[in-house]
């Protein structure tokens, strides 16, 4: 069976064998590594570096806070806040509480987009109680509406 996958980049080549999945001049592999992603593109180097974001165009690389991922693909927070499992549709829902809960009180495992935990918009540098209390009034007591994505 043979497997293809749709272009990123709305070309004739699915991006297993495209080399520039966005088509923005810079190659996915860009260090000829073998690897995509160990050589990101970093203090706006655009050659002999990987594209620091490899599927979206961002032809400068810009990379403001110097993490290996570039600008155009560090948001991960869409909307509003409050999908701190990182659902694919973007649903806040009680295993959204049950997910903070286990990284707060049990596990202390990384949040997959530390941003959306911050659903009452406190702006503060780590989820607490306040926002488990924030998602159970928005899906059960009040519906109030969760804070925007920063």
């Amino acid at each position: 069976t043979i497997t293809t996958t749709r272009p990123t980049d709305s070309d004739s080549m699915g991006d297993v064998c495209d080399p520039d999945d966005d088509n923005d001049g810079i190659l996915d592999d860009g260090d000829g590594s073998g690897t995509i992603g160990d050589g990101p593109c970093t203090g706006g180097a655009t050659s002999n570096c990987d594209d620091n974001c490899q599927f979206d165009y961002n032809p400068l690389q810009e990379d403001g806070d110097s993490d290996g991922v570039g600008d155009s693909c560090s948001a991960c927070c869409v909307g509003t806040t409050g999908n701190v499992n990182c659902d694919s549709l973007e649903v806040v829902d009680i295993s959204d509480i049950t997910r903070l809960i286990d990284y707060l009180y049990i596990s202390h495992a990384a949040l997959c987009c530390p941003e959306e935990a911050d659903a009452n918009g406190s702006g503060g540098p780590e989820p607490d109680i306040s926002d488990i209390t924030k998602i159970i009034d928005h899906l059960y007591i009040g519906h109030s509406a969760l804070a925007p994505c920063p």
